[in-house]
């Protein structure tokens, strides 16, 4: 569905991607992980078409991504962004809302009564869908953004030529929330979208259906997670001693050594 072919971008001297290619397929959910300043996100905006590679490619069902205007992109993927500005006192509800402007004027745009009312159920906001969003806490802001990127895509049936991009889905978030936005990401995969996570624990990282290890901009292995997550690996990726464990559904699990 979505492929980058040798992408690379540089922002002044600094080159911060090189030479990536990849490949999201429908129904699978692709995880990223790698240190601060690695290239994750850069590697996500140009997935996503926010920004155009200045060497090699990024396709959309083999055309070119930087070709098609921004309100079809808009209505074929939804991006879940580290940081969100967003300091009009705006309530929960209209926030969400948000998600539904790419589908004004087409027939999909009967549905949004239904997608709000879904939402508000699925992420559990019906305490927040009146509050202005100002005054919400950075979990529950996250929570609202995960249910504004689940707008942008709601439709009844699957999610095939759907793709969802989540930069650090889990930030903020407590462990139960955590493990909430983790199973919604999986599930739109699940449905037939295709599902890339920036992540930086690589336990979550190991249920995805291929990882990418990203170290100073270029990418270090990409892969099923059970060839590409070693410790080893994991320790040059990521800059810290790991040492894996068989966890009780006999999965390896990584932890400090």
């Amino acid at each position: 569905m979505i492929r980058a072919v040798a992408a690379g971008y540089r922002a002044g001297r600094a080159r911060l991607l090189a030479d990536a290619s990849l490949h999201l397929r429908p129904g699978t959910l692709t995880a990223v992980l790698g240190r601060n300043g690695a290239g994750k996100t850069t590697l996500l905006r140009l997935l996503t078409g926010e920004l155009a590679p200045d060497t090699g490619r990024v396709l959309l069902d083999g055309a070119p991504m930087a070709a098609l205007p921004a309100v079809v992109l808009a209505r074929r993927r939804a991006v879940l962004s580290q940081h969100h500005a967003l300091s009009f006192g705006l309530a929960v509800a209209d926030v969400v809302a948000l998600g539904r402007l790419p589908h004004r004027g087409t027939a999909a745009a009967a549905e949004d009564r239904a997608a709000l009312a879904a939402l508000r159920l699925d992420f559990g906001l019906e305490a927040l869908w009146g509050r202005a969003y100002p005054t919400l806490s950075g979990g529950e802001r996250q929570r609202v953004q995960l249910a504004r990127a689940a707008a942008q895509l709601w439709r009844r049936g699957g999610r095939e030529g759907q793709a969802l991009f989540l930069d650090e889905p889990a930030a903020a978030l407590d462990l139960a929330q955590q493990g909430a936005a983790l199973r919604f990401a999986f599930a739109m995969a699940g449905q037939g979208a295709a599902v890339l996570a920036v992540l930086h624990d690589p336990n979550h990282a190991a249920r995805a259906d291929q990882v990418v290890l990203l170290e100073a901009g270029r990418v270090l292995a990409a892969g099923p997670p059970n060839e590409v997550l070693t410790a080893a690996r994991l320790g040059a990726c990521l800059g810290v001693a790991l040492r894996g464990a068989e966890g009780p559904d006999g999965r390896t699990v990584f932890l400090a050594a």
